[in-house]
């Protein structure tokens, strides 16, 4: 989204002059954190607080929903249902990915469908797919 656009929500919104807030991080995410803080308050005047937390402290935040926003990140599994599992899926409230209590059923049935089907990867792709596409249009953006 173009930074204009952005603007002309935030005023439809209610927050024509932008508004504080607060990122959660781990201290390996400073660096993005502070690239985020920096095009917020560039781009949409958007004064982002940055909160440094040990890992454990930073995982008990996110996982009970008490981050705002925040950067997280896990590299070593390949396949998407580890990371949509993780993020979306109901049985996941409270955990460290589904902080935000985000229930879709339809979501949890593709996903248990993706990983418990024995098609070929295109299949499985196109659950994910799906999933992703019912994520986007039920979900607030972060």
């Amino acid at each position: 989204m173009h930074p204009e656009e952005a603007k002309k929500l935030l005023a439809e919104a209610g927050y024509p002059d932008g508004f504080k807030t607060e990122i959660f991080v781990s201290e390996a995410r400073v660096p993005y954190a502070t690239i985020f803080q920096s095009q917020l308050k560039k781009n949409l005047n958007i004064d982002v607080d940055i909160k440094v937390l040990e890992w454990g402290t930073y995982s008990d935040t996110v996982a009970k929903g008490k981050a705002s926003m925040n950067i997280g990140g896990w590299t070593w599994y390949p396949d998407p249902y580890f990371f949509l599992y993780q993020l979306f899926h109901t049985n996941q409230i409270g955990a460290l990915g589904n902080g935000r209590a985000i229930a879709i059923p339809e979501v949890d049935k593709l996903l248990e469908r993706a990983v418990s089907e024995t098609v070929v990867q295109e299949e499985r792709a196109k659950l994910y797919q799906e999933a992703l596409k019912l994520i986007l249009a039920d979900v607030p953006p972060y």
